[in-house]
């Protein structure tokens, strides 16, 4: 048995809030980000060195994976959020000027 609410509620506002957060999340780590893509190791020319600066460099690149995935998906999470919250706003509009035509008496 699926139990429905009699009752939906949709904050919209904290809708956009959350999605204007993620925003923010992104935003105030980018340029760390970028300082790892540009970091090069550089730790002589000798085996051990070169071994380390592979090493350093492979775990750079896995981090900068998970980054350019995670910015792709809190992205398209942002924009799905504010899409979300566009088509809640519009129903409301037009499920109220449906109800406001109900409500009118009836002329004669």
């Amino acid at each position: 048995m699926v139990l429905v609410p009699e009752e939906t509620r949709v904050d919209v506002d904290r809708l956009r809030d959350i999605a204007a957060s993620i925003g923010v999340l992104l935003d105030e780590h980018r340029e760390q980000f970028d300082k790892l893509y540009a970091y090069q190791p550089g730790f002589g020319d000798f085996e051990a060195a070169r071994w380390l600066g592979d090493l350093v460099t492979d775990r750079r690149d896995t981090i900068l994976a998970h980054v350019t995935f995670l910015r792709r998906a809190l992205a398209e999470i942002t924009a799905a959020l504010g899409q979300i919250a566009g088509e809640i706003d519009a129903t409301d509009v037009a499920n109220a000027a449906a109800v406001s035509q109900v409500d009118r008496p009836a002329r004669r």
